[in-house]
């Protein structure tokens, strides 16, 4: 079963097109600088683990530079999409394992990752555990999974980390996994995975080369092995995403400049290497020679720690290694020289030519050749006993000239095959039985009980009672026989009748072609008939002597004659009303008398009352005496919509907009006071509000009130509702890791619940991240801040801001 997803390039959490056919990434345990697959180009979505939810995404990374926190996490890819994340910025899906930026990447994307955390579950990070979870989702019954796969997190408790991208086999994974454990995965006989360590004990049997002890030894040889190691490197926390140079965001191009030298001259972005390996990066602004690399250096930052073992003065040690011994000495030895010894050769010549004397030299050059023939017997009578050797042994060891070995696993195989044919037989036998209880299952039974008692007579039998029941000549054959002749008689039959029916269709086609032509000419005349009546009706209605015609102009006369006696009682009513011997006109006369008597009335008049049907609209016009003896006509406009809904639409003065004004104590509308104003309290009550605009106009010195700025390091505001807000700076070079302490201008009232530091860069530099923590709680008085660096290269800010919170 294959571990790994594809994406289906449809678009969304599948990828886009370009993506179709790609595997799918799945992260486990806490994985350093890990490159994600960009889904989506357009929202600048990217997707580290694809298979269920993920712990956290703990560093963002573009160009190896960090973007700083996520802005937040979102449960759905939608809400990712809809949540607004500024340029420069970052936020996650864990659900999904996602993450979206703010803009197009600059560069490369790595991240360091929590990985694989199912819902409701663990995060994944232990060698058992990822098996375990990888071979469920792949369809793996968790009863085909051992319990040796929990019991490898007892033996070997320890957390990895693995990015998976490429396809393999859920047991491919598992053996490489367990692997660095000591162990070994595998399938057992049951169908289970398993993994299992292997562990040294106690000997249970002894294999005697020799052949002197039970179980005998035919045949041993020693393999060949590999020269020992001299050196071993191992590592951890493995970065998956290795940059290169021009991947790397940095002030000046980085140049690889291979081994330091004193007298060369560096500038910033150059990279050398040590004898012992490490790898550093010259990083001062002024080029410069003779300053060795070196920890807490000025000029260099390092890359990478030693890979080779140097002496105390940075010489490799493989430079000095002294030579093996005898390796200048001329041909190593056991090297023969005309069928002699390369040493007892050089033996002899050393003797010659230290003896100056004839005779010796003669002497010494007959001992010579007399070795030389001695150690030629000796090589011969060697070579022929081991050839007798061999030929004993083979005689012991053959069989037939085969290997007795070989001839043993050629017996063992044949017996195992015949077990196997045997096993086959017996499952087609149970294949031919039709009832649990049937002849047939109680001969297999027999022969089952036969094999397992070693009675291979009765089993014969069997086998041939087997032979009768399912055999060619047997019932079943007999029966499927039958079967398949009723079968073929039915299918001929089948086709007789076919062929009888085609030919009566055949026979009487000419009839039929006729009855159809009849069906289809009465048909066409049914239709004419019926188009010609459907005209002749329409024809009588509509037509200018039809009824319709006549009920029409009757109507029109009526609606003539209607219209002009309606008109004729709509011009007596109007000079009856508004005439000037009319109701309205006689009215209007004594009201005004009555108003001109009133003393003290300010209303003298009404001059006009119209109105408009055109476009709903009407007015009424009052002359008014004002408090000074002035007079004035005010209008009230009155506008009526299509719908039906009045509405007052003006106001004004001589024809002039003016200020309305309304003289009360308290002004109230609505049933419910939905606006009210009290001009005694100078209270104004509003039961709900929308506003797109609003002024504050003299809520600001009320406001202004509640705020002090003490200099241009500090300030407090109270906001409505007793929150209290203050802020400051802190301007001054930090070089160390120390605690310093912030006292509050004026403390809070009650107390300070929240307090926010924030580190403060004259100028930018990736040389100065000393981070801000905060020391204890804060007080209503202030609050204590402490420095921390990764490095001490890194212990550098030139202050910091702060914002606090309280009552």
């Amino acid at each position: 079963m294959d571990v790994l997803d594809a994406y289906a390039g449809t678009g969304g959490i599948e990828g886009e097109d370009s993506l179709k056919g790609k595997f799918k990434p799945w992260v486990f345990g806490r994985a350093s600088n890990v490159e994600p697959v960009q889904i989506d180009s357009i929202n600048y979505v990217f997707q580290f683990s694809a298979y269920g939810p993920i712990k956290a995404v703990n560093a963002l990374f573009e160009r190896g530079a960090d973007l700083g926190p996520s802005l937040g996490d979102a449960p759905t890819l939608a809400a990712l999409l809809a949540a607004n994340v500024p340029e420069g910025k970052w936020a996650t899906c864990l659900a999904l394992g996602l993450v979206r930026l703010g803009a197009p990447p600059a560069g490369l994307i790595t991240a360091d990752v929590d990985g694989d955390s199912p819902a409701g579950g663990q995060w994944i990070r232990r060698t058992g555990a990822i098996i375990r979870r990888v071979a469920l989702r792949a369809g793996i019954d968790a009863a085909n999974l051992a319990l040796s796969i929990a019991g490898l997190d007892q033996a070997v408790d320890r957390a990895v980390n693995v990015v998976l991208t490429e396809q393999e086999t859920v047991l491919a994974l598992a053996a490489r996994l367990a692997l660095p454990c000591n162990a070994q995965a595998g399938v057992s006989w049951l169908g289970q995975l398993f993994v299992t360590r292997i562990a040294l004990g106690n000997a249970s049997v002894t294999l005697d080369a020799q052949g002197r002890q039970l179980p005998p030894v035919l045949k041993s040889t020693e393999n060949e092995v590999s020269p020992p190691y001299k050196r071993i490197q191992m590592g951890g926390a493995r970065n998956w995403r290795v940059q290169t140079f021009d991947e790397i965001a940095f002030e000046a191009p980085l140049i690889p400049k291979g081994d330091y030298a004193e007298d060369t001259v560096y500038r910033e972005g150059n990279i050398v290497t040590l004898p012992d390996g490490s790898s550093w990066l010259y990083i001062s602004l002024t080029p410069s020679a003779g300053h060795r690399p070196a920890d807490n250096s000025e000029f260099w930052a390092s890359l990478s720690g030693r890979t080779r073992a140097t002496y105390d003065d940075g010489t490799p040690i493989e430079d000095l290694k002294p030579a093996e011994p005898g390796a200048t000495s001329g041909a190593p030895a056991g090297t023969n020289v005309g069928g002699v010894p390369a040493e007892h050769v050089i033996d002899a010549l050393s003797e010659l030519a230290s003896s100056p004397d004839p005779d010796k030299l003669v002497e010494g050059a007959k001992g010579l050749v007399d070795r030389t023939r001695e150690t030629a017997l000796t090589q011969i009578k060697n070579q022929l006993l081991a050839f007798a050797r061999k030929t004993r042994t083979d005689s012991a060891t053959h069989l037939d000239g085969i290997p007795m070995g070989a001839r043993v696993r050629t017996e063992i195989t044949e017996r195992i095959e015949q077990g196997l044919a045997l096993a086959q037989q017996i499952v087609e036998v149970e294949a031919a039985i039709t009832g649990p209880d049937g002849p047939i299952a109680a001969a297999v039974t027999q022969l089952l009980q036969a094999i397992a008692d070693g009675d291979h007579a009765q089993a014969l039998a069997l086998q041939a009672l087997d032979a009768a029941i399912t055999g060619p000549d047997g019932p079943i054959a007999a029966a499927v026989t039958q079967l398949q002749q009723a079968i073929a008689d039915a299918n001929s039959a089948r086709a007789e009748a076919f062929e009888q029916l085609q030919a009566a269709i055949t026979a009487n086609g000419d009839a039929l072609d006729a009855a159809f032509t009849q069906l289809n000419q009465a048909v066409v005349t049914e239709h004419d008939a019926r188009v010609q009546a459907d005209t002749d009706l329409k024809a009588e209605i509509t037509g200018p002597s039809g009824p319709i015609a006549a009920a029409v102009d009757q109507l029109s006369l009526a609606l003539a004659d209607q219209q002009s006696a309606t008109a004729q009682m709509i011009a007596d009513l109007s000079a009856s009303i508004l005439g000037p011997n009319g109701a309205i006109a006689g009215t209007e006369t004594r009201l005004s008398q009555a108003i001109a008597d009133e003393e003290g009335a300010r209303v003298t008049d009404v001059t006009t009352l119209k109105s408009r049907v055109g476009n709903n609209e009407s007015s009424i016009s009052l002359l008014f005496d004002t408090v000074n003896g002035e007079q004035a006509i005010a209008q009230l406009m009155v506008t009526v919509d299509a719908g039906g809904a009045a509405k007052i639409t003006g106001f004004k003065i001589d024809g002039a907009e003016r200020l309305f004004v309304v003289a009360a104590d308290k002004f109230v509308v609505g049933d419910n006071q939905i606006f009210e104003v009290d001009t005694v309290s100078g209270k104004t009550t509003l039961k709900h509000v929308y506003a797109e605009l609003l002024e504050f106009g003299s809520m600001d010195p009320e406001f202004e009130a509640n705020q002090n700025v003490f200099d241009g390091s500090e300030g407090t505001q109270k906001l409505p509702g007793g929150v209290v807000m203050k802020w400051g700076r802190y301007r001054a070079h930090i070089g160390t890791e120390v605690q310093l302490s912030v006292v509050f201008e004026t403390p809070f009232p009650n107390a300070c619940h929240s307090f926010v530091p924030v580190p403060y860069l004259e100028n930018f530099s990736i040389y100065r991240d000393l981070w801000l923590q905060n020391v204890g709680a804060p007080t209503r008085f202030g609050a204590t801040v402490g420095t921390q660096a990764a490095t001490s290269e890194d212990e550098q800010i030139d202050g910091f801001d702060w914002l606090a919170f309280g009552r």
